[in-house]
């Protein structure tokens, strides 16, 4: 009996190796073909995942930002990967923009919105944090700079992004871990279009 014992022991073990690498969902093949792994290296302490749009003027305009972000924080663990959650993106139009705008990190398309829906991103640009456990710690703006689209104030007042990446990176609680993302709608179906048209007319009645 003591081996069969080892032998259930044994595929009990290889059947939860399996399933937990079906479950591995931060893996994706970006515009180049390479497959980016952020959490496969013990190294890094959070995955920066920002959803992008070319032709959205307010995700473009905060890719300075992040540039600068990413190349303050990467040494300390942070990766950053950018996503198209557009079914009509090519690898080329994507590729093309990256070099444009330098692009901070592995540029993703995202053909069936499968992780925006997974993350219910509803903007561009809209930033997620997520800790090495799959714990997402933060969602939304970059910074406070836009009030609304086509309006910016002088400078941000928070820097809602920086905070809470700082925060995870030291291995602290983020203070605040939600914030409401402005730009271009992400936009999923029918119903989800009208719906957005209609906050959007909300969102700019001043």
């Amino acid at each position: 009996m003591q081996p069969l014992h080892h032998l259930r022991i044994f595929l009990l073990l290889v059947c939860s190796a399996f399933a937990a690498q079906a479950e591995a969902p931060w893996q994706w093949t970006d515009i180049d073909g390479t497959v980016q792994a952020p959490f496969a290296t013990t190294n890094t302490k959070a995955l920066v995942l920002v959803f992008i749009d070319v032709e959205c003027p307010v995700a473009n305009y905060f890719t300075p930002t992040l540039r600068r972000m990413a190349a303050a924080t990467t040494d300390r663990g942070a990766r950053f990967l950018f996503v198209h959650p557009d079914p009509d993106r090519t690898a080329a139009a994507a590729r093309k923009h990256a070099k444009e705008f330098k692009v901070p990190g592995p540029v993703v398309l995202d053909p069936e919105l499968a992780n925006a829906k997974r993350l219910k991103a509803k903007i561009t640009p809209e930033a997620f944090v997520i800790t090495p456990d799959g714990e997402l710690q933060y969602r939304g703006r970059i910074n406070d700079m836009f009030i609304r689209p086509g309006k910016k104030r002088v400078k941000p007042r928070t820097h809602d992004l920086q905070n809470a990446l700082d925060a995870v990176l030291v291995g602290k609680p983020v203070a605040v871990a939600e914030t409401k993302a402005i730009g271009c709608y992400i936009f999923y179906d029918d119903q989800d279009v009208e719906e957005k048209d209609e906050e959007e007319e909300e969102a700019a009645t001043p």
